[in-house]
């Protein structure tokens, strides 16, 4: 199954010329989360070229995935706080990065995916797991407009998944929910759902293309069609987050290194 857990990382160079400085210290760093007890891979990625057209806001420049498999959650994200206020995780240096002040650095555990089983797999003779295929990745936020909405969202959301995947390129779906286990620093309410859906696409803005219409016919009809419509939930029972909007991002670099 995916990672248990997943921590996401959002911020941004200082300045555009400390772009390349940002993605240097990324490299070793990914390596050295991995040391962490209970972390299974890191990955970065940056946003795409290719977007939804109800994108309306400019997304952090790089987002961290971090995937925890581990039966003490708390105490691996103790570890990790201690590991960056003691600098035995080296942050970057001073005026290159800063952490996004809107997309805080959240954690959140896995409710459900499709198809089952999919993610994390060691290749054998005593390596680390590797993170699954992910070319491209679209994330997903929102919440049930009531409390009392939050039932029938739920029930939406497992079909949901697996019509997704019907979609051209679009290889796993993965429904999180914020973890009990957050870093000190969060300030924020996170969003109550975020979908991870997880592309492997050789025309990766044709199938966008052809997702975003899926949806809209699936609005018309509400009725679900391979490839072609994917209905929405219940009428007036879910929002999509204001503030953390709906992004795609390609991968950039990861550890363990794909085999």
């Amino acid at each position: 199954m995916s990672a248990r857990t997943i921590y996401l990382v959002f911020g941004s160079p200082a300045t555009p010329a400390k772009a390349d400085e940002v993605r240097r210290w990324y490299e070793p760093h990914l390596i050295e989360m991995c040391t962490l007890p209970g972390l299974i891979s890191a990955q970065l990625f940056q946003p795409s070229k290719v977007q939804l057209p109800r994108l309306t806001t400019t997304l952090p420049q790089t987002m961290a995935l971090y995937e925890f498999d581990t039966d003490d959650l708390a105490g691996a994200f103790k570890t990790l706080w201690a590991s960056s206020r003691t600098r035995r995780i080296a942050p970057p240096a001073d005026g290159v990065f800063e952490l996004d002040p809107a997309y805080q650095s959240a954690v959140y555990d896995l409710d459900s995916e499709y198809p089952a089983g999919h993610g994390n797999t060691s290749p054998g003779d005593g390596l680390p797991p590797l993170p699954p295929a992910r070319k491209q990745i679209m994330l997903v936020f929102g919440s049930p407009t009531s409390p009392d909405r939050a039932g029938e969202v739920n029930r939406w959301w497992e079909p949901h998944l697996h019509q997704m995947t019907y979609s051209p390129g679009l290889i796993a779906c993965s429904l999180y929910r914020p973890s009990s286990v957050q870093l000190p620093r969060l300030t924020t309410t996170l969003p109550e759902t975020m979908a991870v859906c997880e592309f492997d696409s050789a025309d990766f803005a044709a199938d966008i293309e052809t997702l975003y219409s899926s949806h809209l016919v699936g609005y018309e009809s509400g009725e679900f069609v391979p490839g072609k419509a994917i209905p929405p939930p219940p009428e007036g029972s879910f929002l999509l987050d204001p503030v953390y909007q709906t992004g795609i991002y390609e991968l950039v670099s990861q550890w363990p290194k794909a085999v």
